[in-house]
C-alpha cells in the first residue's frame, strides 16, 4: 500500500501550546521502565500481556523509543511510538524523530484525539530531545490521520513509498 511521509522541523513547533482534553483523559510520555510500569494497566488494556507489550517495554527500557499516550487509568485512547534516528521503511537522519505506528481507539476517532496527542508528542520532542526534524507517515487511504497530521503542523507529503505487507 502507498504511504505518504510528512515532516515537521522542530524549530516550527509552538512550545507549551495548550491542549484541551476531557477531565478524565490525560496526556503522558512513557520513556523509561518506571513510567512503563506505572501505566501497565492502561497499556495491557490495549496490547494485552503478550509479545507486543514485551517488545514495547524493551524498546522503551533501552531508550530506543518512547511512547506518547492519551487515556484514562484503564483505557488507552490514542497513542504513538517515537523512535529516534531510525526507520525500517525509509532513510532518516540520526537527528530525526520518527513517529509511528499511531493508533486511536475506534470509539474516539473523529474527535481530534490523534491531533491533540500528536501536538503533545511534538512538544515533548521539542523540549526533551536534540531532534531537528520529526517524520510521520500514513497510508494513502487513511484520510483521518492525514487530516490529524496536517492539523498538528506537519508539511507534506514530502515523499511517497510502497509499504510491503508482512
Amino acid at each position: 500500500m502507498k504511504q505518504f511521509v510528512y515532516s515537521l522541523e522542530v524549530s516550527e513547533i509552538v512550545p507549551n501550546e495548550k491542549i484541551a482534553l476531557s477531565s478524565t483523559s490525560k496526556l503522558m510520555i512513557i520513556d523509561n521502565f518506571s513510567s512503563f510500569i506505572r501505566n501497565a494497566k492502561m497499556l495491557r488494556s490495549h496490547f494485552g500481556s503478550g509479545k507486543e507489550l514485551l517488545k514495547l517495554m524493551l524498546k522503551i527500557s533501552l531508550k530506543r523509543s518512547s511512547m506518547y499516550c492519551c487515556g484514562t487509568k484503564t483505557t488507552l485512547q490514542s497513542h504513538g511510538v517515537i523512535t529516534y534516528g531510525r526507520c525500517t521503511h525509509y532513510p532518516v537522519a540520526s537527528s530525526d524523530a520518527v513517529i509511528g505506528p499511531v493508533f486511536t481507539n475506534k470509539n474516539m476517532r473523529g474527535q481530534g484525539m490523534a491531533t491533540r496527542a500528536l501536538i503533545f508528542a511534538t512538544q515533548h520532542i521539542h523540549a526533551k530531545h536534540q531532534s531537528k526534524r520529526i517524520i510521520i507517515d500514513t497510508s494513502e487511504d487513511n484520510y483521518g490521520m492525514q487530516i490529524a497530521i496536517k492539523r498538528a503542523g506537519f508539511n507534506g507529503p514530502i515523499i511517497e513509498f510502497q509499504r510491503n505487507e508482512r
